[in-house]
């Protein structure tokens, strides 16, 4: 197989998306590099979406789409996987886009580089046009000391955790290593990117941004209610089971306990955020619903001296998580609700912003 007619497989999870879709689609059939195939999986939407992708398989050959239950992205990426025939894949959220050039540059450094099992490369962050900070390992091949720092990242963050600023071989995408036994929400592409790491051999990261990443309030990560919430630290103590796996086949220096306690920071980021976009609460349910959830059982007995030197309030809300007393959070509202508004008039005052997450 000649490098110069290496194929590619744009895959693209579609749910209820016809505010986007249009911008997303058009940055794709205008790529530069032409040996592309376009699937676009349609996950049950409810909207317009799958109508306008219709209208563009109709005036495009390489658009196909397929369409499936609402499963969650997780399924749609998979099955947009399994029919694709590209020797690389990249996977595009639909409300995001692609700079027009992106698969031609990235094809330059396959040439480049030979035989590239991953090229990660960087976000812009929409509407900010905010960069992604620059990665410090860049234009090389990784060495095996450095991809060790790599696996340490991805089981100790979210730095390389998300899928769409990535381009690998198809292969590596191996259906028999990735471990949901049910529909995962938060965090599924770290799973996906620890089976796709520890089977890449030759990784690249170069710090070109193609990739427009749209930080969308409709995201189902943003709307924090109390049954998501559950949810998602459900989710995220199943991701963190998989880190725990991957301590061993990245062999690296981490230590069990630091992942045991991640769900704890986890759980209180998304109280913080209860707590932010609501006017009610109610805390013995969000009790309730947590102790439903594996986290007691997942983390380690936590003391107060334990604990980073964070915020005064960071601190109080992960002591009232790891002793079940979540309801005297109560007492606090009305101290959090002024950090937030603190917060935003300092946002004011410099005119910058803050990274949210999708």
């Amino acid at each position: 197989m000649m490098c110069d007619v290496m194929k590619y497989s744009i895959i693209i999870p579609v749910y209820n998306v016809e505010k986007y879709i249009n911008k997303c689609l058009d940055s794709l059939v205008m790529q530069t590099y032409h040996n592309i195939e376009i699937i676009a999986v349609d996950d049950g939407s409810t909207d317009e979406s799958l109508r306008i992708l219709k209208k563009y398989e109709k005036k495009y050959k390489n658009i196909s789409i397929i369409s499936q239950k609402n499963q969650g992205a997780f399924i749609a990426r998979t099955t947009g996987v399994k029919k694709a025939t590209g020797d690389y894949c990249l996977f595009v959220d639909s409300d995001d886009w692609i700079e027009n050039d992106t698969i031609e540059k990235i094809n330059e450094y396959i040439l480049k580089y030979k035989n590239v099992d991953i090229i990660k490369f960087r976000f812009i962050y929409e509407p900010q046009k905010k960069l992604q900070t620059e990665y410090v390992i860049n234009n090389h091949v990784l060495s095996n000391n450095e991809r060790k720092k790599i696996y340490r990242e991805l089981l100790l963050s979210s730095s390389y955790n998300n899928l769409c600023n990535e381009v690998f071989k198809r292969k590596l995408y191996n259906l028999e290593n990735l471990v949901l036994n049910n529909r995962i929400n938060y965090g599924e592409d770290l799973i996906v990117n620890l089976n796709i790491f520890y089977s890449a051999k030759n990784i690249v990261f170069v710090n070109d941004s193609f990739y427009h990443y749209v930080l969308n309030d409709d995201s189902v990560t943003h709307k924090i209610t109390i049954d998501n919430i559950a949810k998602n630290i459900s989710d995220n103590i199943l991701v963190n089971r998989e880190r725990i796996k991957y301590i061993k086949k990245f062999n690296v220096d981490v230590i069990e306990e630091s992942i045991r306690k991640i769900p704890i920071n986890f759980a209180c980021e998304q109280i913080i955020f209860y707590i932010n976009l609501n006017k009610k609460y109610d805390f013995a349910e969000l009790q309730r619903r947590i102790n439903e959830t594996e986290i007691y059982d997942f983390i380690p007995n936590v003391k107060l001296f334990d604990l980073e030197k964070q915020k005064w309030y960071v601190r109080r809300i992960k002591l009232c998580i790891i002793n079940r007393e979540i309801e005297r959070l109560k007492k606090y509202v009305i101290f959090f609700r002024l950090q937030k508004l603190l917060k935003k008039f300092k946002r004011v005052l410099t005119g910058g912003n803050h990274d949210k997450k999708k």
